[in-house]
């Protein structure tokens, strides 16, 4: 993965985020790969308090013919979207890391 950013986030209590309270950390990644034109971003996910990856959520952005046409020999419904990663083992916390990630850093 090439370039990386990174997103911090306090989930405190009672606030609307279905998660514990902490500090969770979203490390937004895109391929680098020179053949590479997927068009996707992953966020890996930890919590602060453990380095422990939480989940890993992928967002395509673009259309499924766009990922039929393009991403021969992958499964295009798993290059759109956002979702989970079926390649990575996810924690409990991952449906609602994967809300945090669609509400408020993809914004969809």
């Amino acid at each position: 993965m090439g370039d990386q950013k990174i997103h911090v986030m306090k989930a405190l209590p009672g606030d609307d985020s279905d998660l514990p309270p902490g500090e969770y950390i979203f490390l937004e990644m895109f391929c680098d790969g020179i053949d590479c034109d997927c068009r996707r971003v992953l966020f890996s996910v930890t919590s602060s308090e453990t380095s422990e990856e939480l989940a890993l959520v992928y967002w395509g952005w673009e259309s499924l013919d766009f990922y039929r046409r393009n991403m021969k020999g992958q499964n295009p419904f798993f290059m759109k979207g956002p979702g989970l990663s079926l390649e990575n083992q996810q924690s409990l916390l991952a449906p609602a890391l994967l809300k945090v990630v669609c509400d408020k850093l993809i914004k969809r």
